[in-house]
């Protein structure tokens, strides 16, 4: 089922709103929305309409992600504010978080954006429910700022053994509690410590009272939170205050938080503290939980597509193995006794000379034919000499097809990690395709460099081109095969950047970091 959320959108693109849009709807939003580009617009939208989420391009040339942070703070406003940009330096970005945004998104990894908002919206419903706290207890306020930092650190990260961890000391700082405990169930159902502070000073064995034992079990099922009055099994008089909180997250419960001390509890006020916190501590780690099953999701999807790249590789090997010893050596050993027998058996009419040339060149075209498709399955110069050499073979073999295409590369002779030079080749040869089928030009560029600790790929045409909005949907943007070029750079830590407006061509860069991905170069052999 669809969630409905109102988003202000922050973006001088048409198209880029529109690519925005679809993400959100494929990822469970249904957003109704409205773009601004200037501070008078979104001033504007903020005074008439209420927002659950704003999204704000970085790189705008009247208005962007700093104004519109700017203006949201200005005016007091609690609205999350996610960075989605075409690419964002690190810095920048760091900057940006810095200063209040609450996520960032780049446009070429959208996926993203929904669960960020998602998690957004859970934390907005934490910082109300603190909010409705303040006003409660503001006779509190020294504990409600202790409160309020403390939910900020919980937010900070996505490690879930560092948030319990900084959850318990948290509640250490903040009230006068003994001792304090997080308990999860095993496969078995049974209640588990699972982090605790003080837990060598508690009375022995009281957690494991009848009471106690029912009370945490409630809990656990109801979601509801109970407060118990211990009594000392061997000192008569002496009580101990007991607070069992679920950490509770939409209708599941992931475990219970237990608070223990002699007069932590006997403030209402401190208790509507350590609920609203236990709450907050909840959100953090479903955040947490989430974040994970994603990150190994993709870590499988990209091992699947790896794994499906480099079985695709070794078979085009194979296959070109095979042609080039099979097929296109008959071919030419046909072609070969064909000219034998016409140098030995002259054909003695002009009718039969006609057939055997005929024969003959479609022998040599045979030939052609399967060096051109050795060629596009895996080139051996590739493999023999690496992606410079292999890439100028490609050009100048478009040149003798008649196009008009330059090739520049200053490698200097050093060769790439197998598995980038494979891509880059990949991402090239594609291109190139796309250049001939759609740009209705033969007029081309092809640049490999190093820059820095950087390796690029730069195609570029004098074509036709298209709209951004054609590279989504079941539109022309299909044929360009945008999608798996950039598969294929991120898989060795690289990035694909593609720029083309209508009547002014395309141009494609893919770029690789090789420190960041851990590859380096190597010397190629001599050639």
């Amino acid at each position: 089922m669809s969630v409905t959320l109102r988003v202000l959108i922050v973006e001088d693109s048409d198209d880029d709103c529109l690519l925005l849009v679809r993400a959100l709807r494929k990822s469970g939003v249904e957003p109704v929305y409205r773009r601004v580009d200037t501070f008078k617009d979104m001033q504007a939208a903020l005074e008439e309409e209420g927002w659950d989420v704003i999204t704000a391009d970085c790189d705008m040339p009247r208005f962007d992600a700093w104004q519109a942070l700017s203006l949201l703070q200005d005016k007091n406003l609690d609205i999350p504010l996610i960075v989605v940009s075409g690419a964002i330096d690190e810095n920048k970005a760091a900057a940006l978080m810095k200063a209040g945004a609450r996520d960032y998104v780049e446009k070429d990894s959208l996926v993203r954006l929904g669960p960020a908002i998602d998690r957004e919206m859970r934390e907005l419903v934490g910082r109300r429910e603190l909010k409705r706290a303040e006003g409660l207890l503001r006779q509190s306020i020294d504990a409600l700022l202790a409160m309020y930092q403390a939910s900020q650190l919980l937010s900070s990260t996505l490690e879930s053994e560092e948030i319990a961890t900084r959850l318990l000391k948290i509640m250490q700082r903040i009230s006068s509690l003994t001792t304090a405990v997080i308990s999860t169930e095993d496969e078995h159902g049974r209640l588990r410590v699972w982090r605790a502070i003080g837990l060598e000073s508690l009375w022995s064995r009281v957690r494991y009272t009848p009471e106690a034992q029912t009370a945490l079990y409630d809990v656990l099922r109801s979601g509801e939170h109970r407060l118990l009055e211990l009594e000392h099994p061997n000192h008569d008089g002496e009580r101990l205050s007991t607070l069992y909180l679920p950490l509770r997250i939409r209708d599941r419960t992931l475990g219970v938080l237990e608070v223990y001390g002699p007069d932590v509890l006997s403030s209402r006020d401190m208790v509507e503290i350590l609920i609203s916190l236990a709450s907050k501590a909840a959100s953090a780690l479903e955040n947490a939980r989430l974040y994970g099953e994603l990150a190994e999701r993709e870590r499988r999807l990209q091992e699947l597509v790896a794994r499906l790249i480099e079985a695709q590789e070794k078979e085009r090997r194979r296959v070109a193995y095979e042609v080039h010893d099979e097929l296109t050596q008959v071919a030419v050993a046909a072609h070969q006794h064909l000219q034998a027998f016409t140098t030995y058996y002259p054909p003695e009419s002009p009718e039969g000379k006609e057939i055997v040339d005929r024969a003959a060149g479609l022998v040599k075209r045979t030939v052609e034919e399967s060096r051109r498709v050795i060629a596009d399955l895996r080139p051996t110069a590739l493999d023999d000499f690496g992606l410079s050499v292999a890439l100028r073979q490609q050009v100048e073999t478009l040149r003798e097809d008649g196009w008009d295409i330059t090739y520049e590369e200053d490698l200097n002779d050093e060769r790439l990690p197998t598995a980038i030079e494979t891509a880059l080749y990949r991402v090239a040869q594609e291109a190139l395709t796309n250049v001939r089928k759609h740009a209705g030009t033969l007029r081309a560029r092809v640049r490999l460099s190093r820059e820095g600790d950087f390796v690029k790929l730069e195609v570029q045409d004098r074509g036709k081109g298209f709209e951004p909005a054609e590279l989504v949907g079941n539109g022309p943007g299909e044929r360009v095969g945008v999608s798996g070029m950039k598969e294929r750079v991120a898989l060795v830590g690289g990035k694909l950047e593609v720029d083309s407006k209508k009547g002014s061509g395309t141009s494609l860069t893919a770029s690789v970091l090789l420190k960041q991905s851990g590859l380096q170069l190597q010397r190629s052999p001599v050639r």
